[in-house]
């Protein structure tokens, strides 16, 4: 009986989780059909700022945490650069959302 006491807790985050990710869905795919209006100088300047954004933030991630350790196989993992990509990624798409502003 004490799992149908969590049972509402459960599926309000589930759903919640599936909100999310259709949101996030419908965002990615309304950006990328955005970017077919911008011309190829505009993509790429805005993709060379993204990768730039990711090397920086790579770099001064990896000097502040572990530029005082020694570098091994087991510190640098898949997830390092989860979170600079992640801040890149999520520039140039806010980047895209709000270029229209950014004309008038």
């Amino acid at each position: 009986m004490n799992d149908l006491k969590y049972a509402f807790e459960v599926d309000f985050v589930i759903i919640y989780i599936y909100v999310l990710l259709i949101s996030g869905l419908y965002f990615v795919v309304v950006r990328f059909v955005q970017l077919r209006k911008y011309s190829w100088q505009v993509i790429r300047k805005s993709l060379i700022r993204c990768m730039g954004i990711f090397v920086f933030i790579s770099l001064t991630k990896y000097l502040l945490k572990y530029g005082f350790t020694p570098l091994t196989e087991a510190n640098l993992d898949g997830w390092f650069f989860a979170s600079p990509l992640g801040i890149a990624t999520s520039y140039l798409f806010a980047d895209t959302a709000i270029s229209h502003l950014k004309k008038g």
